[in-house]
């Protein structure tokens, strides 16, 4: 009846007293054969149109951008999405952008569908994706008002009801200001409309469950919170359904049922939005909680333990059927239930009652009737009575889905940002449609109650009309005109980030603390991803420091920690920050310079730039060094590294945009023993002279006594090439006369994201898991590398045996942070006066095949420490005493020039762990703090004395021990063999089978004076190295004042199926083999001050390789074949793709099969011995090369 009242409102009156107007309205209420329907549709219609321009089209493009804040975090996504040309290469580029790309919390763990439609549509139309998403915010309205239209007919029959439930839902407060905004959780109504409507539409056949598939596998990639609902809602629906009313509803179950095997095919096929439901999911926990401490229903929580982890955690299919199974239960339980019940309460049958909430609730349930409308809230009362059964069980259900969630946080007195505004927003599924059948109620009741016939009754129902109308105008335009600018930021602000995207370059940070849409009007780069904890902790205070305290220093730590050039000012910024404008000291901070000021808004330059102190630098094509406050960064293209500015700590290593220590640290220390006392020394606190040569950084400093004596000199240098960073520690026991020894046991720790490592002895790979443990294990097997992982990358150090390899580990598992643990590597070195401890490690990240071959490259060029390449073997007559002496000893003979100096000998190697690697090394003597001319040699045990005193074929087996130590490790074999026992007929054999032993283990007879004049002059010798595959360069030069004879590199190349290497501008002094590989001894003799440069290369010209590649290769799966000259299929061929960090292999028939992403990539092929070929491959889709081969056919 109330339309024939929405039909008078519709009909022009030229000349009407306000009285009649109201008579009239009320005669046209009670004629019901008079409506005429067709004319006041089209004039509801044009009204419709009236609103839409008022309150949504005009505010929109007068704003003339996207409301809302969270809209413009998925607009960025949307911006990557569309400069990227698959989803593949989006992951790979914001992958790039944050810390820690396999973070389930990182910020592109989020159902992508919104942003690829966002996209999709600026490429279709040509535009950028803010003004393409701007547009289709408003096109997007109609299509929604069009899905509800739909929707709306299944509860409202008649036509001018569904066009009056469009009204009621735009004028919804929180529809109104959220429904012209592009985000997810907007863009996904349409699609659980849709599902709902192919669900509770009378007929269900295969096109609605179609359109309900489609519909679920949008909502699953989507949006999160909306699939949950839905899926909550489903299943509470059914078994609500069969409860109270007695029915089983065959499409609802089947819509929960698909709903499980979608979720699980769906992070199947895309695990990246997989994080986001682990996450989210856990709210299928809380109902289980409630039963077990509520209702002491024990076995509730651990059925919601099992759901969750085995369907939402695991995405196990088998668990998607057995859930599936268990729905289906238990609606047949509850249809059971029902049946019982109703057959003993016969008169309780088809009623219920609606239990009211408790009083005392959250604020933000109070909340909830303004949001969706006092007025929707109110008509929905009366209009829930005139629902059917299964209406009525769907409107219940929202309410229990959309508010219980909101209730237990309440009783639990947790609150969250948005409170229950996000849930109540899925109430548009039944709230327009209710309000409209209780405007029919009142409508109905005013005119049976005979108000209409009193005088003063003949105002209510118009005035209620206008009134009515009005807020289906005025509500939707105060939302969209006057809040939505006020939430979105306002136009200064955005003119101002404008203005900035056209100053420097892209890739300049900036930071706009708490403003969404800096990313998006700068066009700058921001800390797009900051993990929780200590990290966001250290931003916000440092951009305090640079607010409140004027800190220059702050400045300078803040653009070396996020690479921030320009910040942002304004009064929302400074509430962001805990403060207000009047305490804004930055204008006094000497290390920035306002650019840009416009009302309360500024923007800030830093002064810390690359080039400000790029002569403090170094910088080439590969590697790049500069200062950065008080730290200084390296980057390559392979790794960054942060160290202090007077500290050798490493305080960041990783990617670009990943710190791979997470929110924990790496650090060094050095425990000292002398004379009984020991001290710990943290090498992150002590200080420092920084030196920086070229690509080298040199820490030099003293290890000291607790009465500040210093004991010891210490020096760190860092050697930065492409693939990794060399770290070389020398400690010396330099210092104290009177001392003999100084033990120093130096360790490093790691605090920091790590599930396990991988311990290397040679060829020997040891994995270790680490599990969450308040006491920790210990580890005493020896190794040589170490990888440290997080996931599938990770940090790789490898030590050269320079000094005994780690044999003492501790490790533990972090109980209060998961997924941290704590690692401890210790070493131990006992240094007579003048040596040195000299550790050299080899550092890199990245998984682990990648970071093994990324430092065996970087090794693959050595200088050798003996002349012409070979493995020496000298003999004295005795090992001259006393083997304990001082530092005055040494200064004695550093005074009488002596050439060297032999130190106390080396024990015989012990089952190949102790006394091996890294002690039969010369070393130059080191005299407060200086290096001198004196070298030291240390002997090996046993002397050939002890013939007489032990058995003889255990002292010569011992020999052999040290000959095999040697020959493995690159060492020197110095024996103290008397004439006499060496000529003593006992003993002659057996020093002749030991000379040839020693012989064909690769050892040259020498004497140590040679090995000592050759290792003095090495000293003066620098070099640099690169090589590529079968070739190497080598540029040497001597600084010595004297010619050096038989400087040797060992260079590790590929072995050449035909044909030798040859070394131009040298000579060849060995060849060893080592596994695939062949190892080159390039000796070279230099003149004083002479530079030479050496190349080693095949002999034999260089064949040429046939690379095969599809015509049209298609994305995923592509494949490469390698074939030589004759055909044949060439196995371990280099197959090098632009964009991964190490080559591929072909397999023993050629070929190489990768993953590749659509896109244009440059692929280059090398094998030794033939010509490199370089050539661009064009990766395309099915679609794409499917229509080229039916076109090139045709």
């Amino acid at each position: 009846m109330y339309y024939r009242a929405v039909a008078t409102i519709c009909r022009g009156y030229r000349s009407m007293t306000v009285q009649a107007l109201a008579r009239k309205t009320a005669d046209y209420a009670k004629r019901t054969l008079n409506f005429d329907s067709r004319r006041c549709h089209g004039i509801i219609v044009l009204f419709l149109f009236a609103v839409l321009i008022i309150a949504f089209i005009t505010p929109t493009f007068s704003y003339g951008r996207l409301f809302g804040t969270d809209e413009y975090t998925h607009l960025f996504h949307s911006t990557q999405m569309h400069s990227s040309d698959s989803i593949a290469e989006f992951y790979q580029r914001v992958g790039g952008m944050v810390s820690n790309p396999d973070d389930h919390n990182a910020p592109f763990k989020y159902p992508f569908v919104a942003w690829l439609f966002g996209g999709t549509i600026a490429k279709i139309t040509g535009t950028d994706p803010h003004t393409a998403s701007f547009l289709f915010a408003l096109i997007f309205v109609g299509i929604l008002l069009g899905i509800f239209y739909l929707y709306a007919g299944i509860f409202l029959k008649m036509k001018t009801q569904k066009l009056l439930a469009l009204f009621f839902l735009l004028s919804m407060p929180n529809v109104a200001m959220s429904i012209s905004g592009f985000r997810p959780s907007v863009f996904v109504m349409p699609f659980v409309l849709l599902s709902l409507y192919s669900v509770m539409k009378e007929n269900f056949d295969w096109k609605s469950a179609i359109l309900m598939v489609v519909s679920v596998f949008m909502v699953v990639t989507t949006h999160t919170g909306t699939f949950l609902f839905l899926l909550s809602f489903s299943i509470a629906f059914l078994f609500l359904y069969s409860l109270i009313w007695g029915k089983f509803s065959k499409p609802m179950y089947i819509l929960s049922a698909s709903m499980l095997f979608i979720y699980v095919m769906a992070v199947s096929v895309f695990p990246h939005i997989h994080p986001q439901y682990i996450d989210k999911a856990t709210m299928f926990l809380s109902p289980g909680r409630f039963l077990a401490s509520n209702l002491y229903i024990m076995f509730a929580d651990d059925l919601s333990q099992i759901l969750y982890t085995n369907l939402f955690v695991n995405a196990d299919f088998a668990y998607a059927i057995l859930w599936s199974g268990l729905i289906y239960a238990l609606s047949l339980l509850f249809l059971f239930i029902h049946a019982i019940v109703a057959k003993r309460a016969p008169t309780i049958r088809g009623h219920f009652q609606i239990a009211f909430l408790p009083a005392g609730l959250a604020k933000g349930l109070t909340s909830i009737p303004i949001w969706l409308g006092p007025i929707h809230v109110l008509l929905s009362c009366f209009g829930f009575f005139r629902l059917d059964n299964k209406a009525k069980c769907l409107m219940v259900v929202a309410l229990l889905v959309s508010v219980f969630p909101e209730f237990q946080r309440s009783l639990e007195d947790v609150s969250i940002a948005t409170g229950a505004m996000r849930n109540i927003y899925y109430l548009v599924i039944i709230i327009p449609i209710t309000a409209v059948l209780g405007f029919e109620y009142f409508v109905s009741w005013f005119n049976k109650s005979g108000w209409n016939k009193l005088r003063t009754g003949a105002w209510i129902l118009p005035i209620t009309l206008v009134l009515l109308l009005s807020s289906f105008v005025v509500i939707p335009a105060i939302g969209n005109s006057y809040y939505q600018p006020r939430i979105s930021g306002d136009d200064y602000v955005v003119d101002g980030m404008t203005w900035l995207s056209d100053i420097g370059s892209p890739q300049e940070g900036v930071a706009g603390f708490g403003l969404r849409t800096t990313p998006i009007f700068t066009q700058k780069k921001t800390a797009y991803d900051l993990s929780s904890g200590s990290d966001v902790r250290n931003y916000r205070t440092l951009l305090r420091n640079i607010f409140f305290q004027g800190s220059p220093q702050a400045v300078q730590d803040f653009h070396s920690a996020y690479g921030i050039k320009y910040i942002l000012n304004s009064d929302r910024i400074a509430g962001n920050l805990g403060g207000n404008q009047a305490q804004m000291r930055v204008d006094v901070n000497t290390a920035v310079d306002r650019i840009y000021s416009s009302r309360d808004f500024g923007i800030y330059r830093s002064f810390t730039s690359d080039q400000q102190r790029f002569d403090d630098g170094y910088l080439d094509d590969d590697v790049r060094i500069q200062h950065s406050g008080s730290n200084i960064e390296i980057e390559s293209i392979s790794y960054k590294m942060i160290l202090g500015d007077n500290s050798p700590q490493i305080r960041y290593i990783g990617t670009s945009s990943r710190n791979y220590l997470g929110e924990g640290f790496m650090r060094e220390f050095v425990i000292t023993r002398l004379a009984g006392e020991s001290r710990a020394h943290n090498l992150g606190d002590m200080c420092y002279a920084t030196e920086l040569l070229d690509n080298q950084i040199i820490y030099k400093g003293f290890l000291q006594d607790a009465g500040g004596e210093a004991i010891g000199t210490i020096t760190v240098k860092y050697t930065f090439y492409p693939d990794a960073v060399q770290r070389e520690f020398v400690i010396s026991n330099d210092r104290l006369q009177n001392t003999t020894s100084l033990i120093v046991e130096p360790s490093t720790r790691f605090f920091s994201p790590i599930e396990g490592f991988v311990l290397f002895n040679n060829d020997q790979r040891i994995p270790k898991q680490i599990y969450p443990s308040e006491d920790g294990s210990y580890l005493s097997d020896k190794f040589n590398g170490i990888y440290l992982q997080n996931r599938n990358s990770g940090i790789y150090i490898e030590y050269s045996p320079t000094n005994p390899y780690p044999m003492n580990m501790y490790y533990a598992g972090s109980t209060r942070y998961s997924s941290y643990a704590s690692i401890q590597i210790r070493q131990s070195r006992t240094l007579n006066p003048g040596s040195s401890y000299q550790s050299v490690q080899h550092i890199t990240i990245g998984d682990e095949p990648t970071a093994r071959i990324r430092v065996e490259r970087q090794k693959s060029i050595e200088l050798h420490q003996y002349p012409d390449g070979i493995i020496p073997m000298a003999i004295i007559e005795e090992i001259p005493g006393p083997f304990r002496y001082d530092l005055a000893a040494i200064k004695a003979q550093i005074d009488r020039r002596a050439p060297y100096m032999i130190t106390a000998p080396i024990r015989p190697p012990f089952r190949g762990i102790l006394y091996e690697e890294g002690l039969r090394r010369p070393q130059i003597a080191v005299y407060q703090g200086s290096a001198t001319e004196l070298v030291l040699l240390p002997a090996s045990d046993p002397p050939s004395t002890a013939l007489q005193r032990e058995d003889p074929d255990g002292i010569v087996a011992q020999w052999r021990m040290v000959i095999d130590s040697v020959a493995k490790n690159n060492d020197m074999a110095l024996f103290a063999f008397r004439t006499a026992d060496m000529q003593n007929p006992e003993y002659s054999r057996r020093f002749d089978d030991l000379f040839d032993y020693a012989r064909r283990s690769g050892l040259t007879p020498t004497t140590p004076e040679a090995i000592a004049d050759h290792y003095r002059k090495l000293q003066m010798v620098s070099y640099t190295a690169s090589r590529e595959l079968d070739t190497a360069t080598i540029t040497v030069a001597s600084s010595n004042s004297e010619p050096i004879s038989g400087v040797t590199f060992r260079a590790t190349m590929p072995r050449l199926d035909e044909g030798e290497y040859r070394v131009t501008g040298g000579t060849v002094a060995n060849i060893r083999d080592s596994g695939d590989n062949v190892v080159i001894y390039a000796s070279v003799n230099l003149a004083p001050y002479e530079t030479r440069t050496l190349t080693i290369e095949p002999d034999m010209p260089r064949k040429q390789l046939a690379i095969v590649v599809p015509e049209y290769p298609i994305e995923k799966r592509v494949q490469i074949m390698v074939k030589g000259e004759d055909s044949e299929p060439i196995r371990k061929a280099s197959v090098t793709i632009e964009g991964f960090p190490i080559p591929f292999e072909t397999d023993a028939k050629g070929i190489v099969k990768v993953e590749l992403p659509r896109g244009t990539y440059r692929v280059t092929v090398e094998n030794p011995g033939y010509k490199k070929e370089t050539f661009t491959m064009d990766v395309v889709g099915r679609i794409y090369a499917l229509h080229h081969l039916i076109y090139d056919r045709l």
